[in-house]
């Protein structure tokens, strides 16, 4: 954040009970725009409300302890944000991954080539990540993340708000998504797990139902479950594998992996049944 080429702004560190030294780090830097806050292990949705509760700023962005922002990153959605009149909106930029310091940029995706705005949060190629978004502070009076979701709670959360607020892109890479072994979309992790739990509760959000297709719910939940049969593969529980590999491909039967699902569940099937 010191690095920001725009000087406006503040940071507030939400601790979300960690056992580390952070507050002894804080404490080595004395700018007044760095705010450290405690509080009891919540989990992320809390430690991310309570942080909006806290801000005095009149746009929100977020960043995990693992990402960070390059230093254009406030100065392009300053920009963006002065041209759209200071609308009340949701910002988001392009994003650049690091997969075990393998850097690149992900290519821009326009969100017209969607459906409509929660389908591309839903289907884009790249996570919209909390830390490529920018919210308008009066959209938190209205929406704020789920504190019973850990896993997907941001698409939940962006879903919910597409259905009202516009979405604007801004076409600069300008965050870095780190992706390491203990990132939560670790399959040994079982992140599938959360996602479905976000997913059911995304679908069976009334002014959802008219904005997402039936065929994309299917795709999405076939896909969630086949995650969770790799976990299983993983754990070598091939009954519960094989369980989540027939749901998947009940709701996506014609996916192009479903061979290999079929395969899965053909090698697995007399080890799942002993």
């Amino acid at each position: 954040m010191l690095a920001q080429t725009y000087p406006s702004w503040e940071l507030i560190i939400v601790d979300d009970g960690s056992t580390d030294n952070t507050e002894e780090v804080i404490k080595f830097f004395s700018d007044s725009r760095i705010r450290y806050i405690y509080q009891k292990n919540s989990e992320r949705s809390a430690a991310r409300n309570n942080g909006i509760r806290q801000s005095n700023g009149q746009y929100i962005c977020f960043l995990d302890s693992d990402d960070y922002y390059l230093n254009n990153h406030i100065a392009n959605l300053r920009q963006a944000i002065v041209a759209a009149k200071f609308s009340k909106a949701v910002f988001i930029t392009d994003v650049v991954r690091d997969e075990k310091g393998v850097i690149r940029n992900v290519a821009h995706e326009e969100i017209e080539k969607h459906l409509n705005t929660a389908c591309y949060i839903l289907c884009s190629a790249e996570t919209a990540i909390p830390a490529r978004v920018c919210i308008q502070v009066e959209i938190f009076k209205e929406y704020q993340f789920n504190i019973k979701l850990n896993v997907s709670e941001d698409s939940e959360l962006l879903t919910r708000i597409a259905v009202k607020y516009p979405f604007i892109q801004v076409p600069f890479h300008t965050v870095v998504y780190h992706l390491h072994d203990d990132n939560t979309t670790n399959r040994t992790k079982n992140p599938y797990a959360g996602q479905l739990v976000a997913l059911k509760m995304i679908f069976s959000n009334p002014e959802l139902k008219p904005f997402i297709p039936r065929e994309i719910k299917n795709q999405k939940l076939s896909k969630c479950y086949h995650g969770i049969a790799q976990y299983y593969q993983y754990k070598e529980e091939y009954w519960r594998m094989t369980w989540a590999l027939i749901k998947s491909l009940a709701l996506d039967p014609f996916s192009s992996m479903s061979k290999a699902k079929f395969y899965l569940i053909i090698k697995y099937f007399p080890t799942a049944f002993r």
